[in-house]
């Protein structure tokens, strides 16, 4: 454990080509057939999950450049000789998409919250949300990103000479006006207002669980679909929350020399902690929570066979269901007399 919070381990480097990797091809995979099936996969919540999947793409990529590759003493030589900009530039691009990573998975809950207060009426209100929703999680990080253009970062080599981070000097600017103190800041709305949106949801779900089982059978099937893509909504918002309280750890601990050791530690950490809160659960949750991706995701690779012994298991779920709630056969001769 403790070669793993090592400020110059290549532990966490490692696992997060372990899971990151797989993740992220999965993930791109989950994406083709959302643009492959854009007809059928029409609703506001997967035009969402995609705008998302853009955000964690990208900052999957970035990250190689902002601090993966510092961790295990790559291209050093080569980022020391680039301008200023263009280490700012990729400072800027892994918080703008950050900001679009929380951003997307606020208008995810709210589409959640929105299908169970509003069954037949939300697709009519995303019809003219969803555009804008789009238009705020691309454009509204950029004014709370932007400051990292006009910072100068360098590369700092650590004491082994190898590792590498990118740094600013913050002697010359306000205490808090730097990109990581305004990321952890707004880590602490995006919380709080998502975990009132959560328990708005939850409760309203609860309230309208029996009457929506008691419409009976033909929208029981649809009911399982919405129950399924709320949990996925809530399950990535659980990853998103873990990573906006690392995000605020890193600012609390980058700004004090007396923390440096424990800030590097922590630091060192995100490659697997970024995985695993932007790639890999968004990626395998959405392979269980959505049966009609899973389906098509079988079918291009030949696993067509999976399909069917799932309908089978499926069909045995639904008789024995069926079976259950039919009432008990009584004959006129044993019912009781009506008063």
């Amino acid at each position: 454990m403790s070669e793993v919070l090592a400020n110059n381990s290549v532990v966490p480097f490692v696992l997060g080509v372990v899971i990151g990797v797989p993740s992220i091809i999965l993930y791109t995979i989950e994406a083709i057939v959302l643009l492959r099936n854009w007809s059928k996969f029409s609703s506001a919540f997967f035009r969402l999950c995609l705008v998302r999947f853009v955000t964690n793409f990208l900052n999957y990529l970035i990250s190689y450049f902002y601090v993966r590759f510092g961790r295990v003493g790559l291209f050093v030589e080569l980022l020391e000789s680039m301008p200023h900009i263009v280490l700012s530039i990729a400072v800027f691009l892994y918080y703008y998409n950050y900001f679009g990573e929380n951003l997307a998975t606020m208008f995810i809950l709210l589409n959640r919250f929105t299908v169970i207060l509003m069954p037949v009426r939300h697709i009519k209100l995303w019809k003219y949300f969803l555009p804008i929703s789009v238009l705020v999680i691309f454009l509204l990080p950029i004014p709370f990103t932007c400051i990292d253009w006009f910072y100068e970062f360098y590369v700092l080599r650590q004491p082994d000479n190898w590792t590498y981070t990118l740094y600013f000097d913050k002697a010359d600017y306000l205490p808090f006006i730097n990109v990581p103190n305004i990321a952890a800041i707004s880590g602490i709305v995006f919380c709080v207002f998502c975990l009132v949106l959560n328990i708005a949801t939850i409760v309203i779900y609860r309230l309208n669980q029996r009457r929506i089982m008691a419409l009976g059978s033909g929208k029981e099937k649809e009911y399982r679909v919405e129950y399924r893509l709320t949990l996925y909504a809530l399950i990535t918002f659980a990853a998103q929350f873990l990573l906006a309280i690392y995000t605020m750890l890193i600012a609390i601990t980058s700004g004090n020399f007396e923390l440096q050791l424990l800030f590097l530690s922590t630091f060192n950490q995100l490659p697997w902690v970024n995985d695993l809160t932007t790639i890999v659960v968004p990626s395998w949750v959405m392979l269980w929570a959505c049966t009609d991706i899973r389906r098509i995701i079988l079918r291009m690779f030949g696993l067509g066979s999976m399909i069917q012994n799932e309908n089978s298991v499926i069909s045995i779920r639904t008789i024995q269901l069926t079976r259950l709630r039919s009432p008990p056969k009584v004959s006129p001769i044993d019912r009781s007399p009506e008063f």
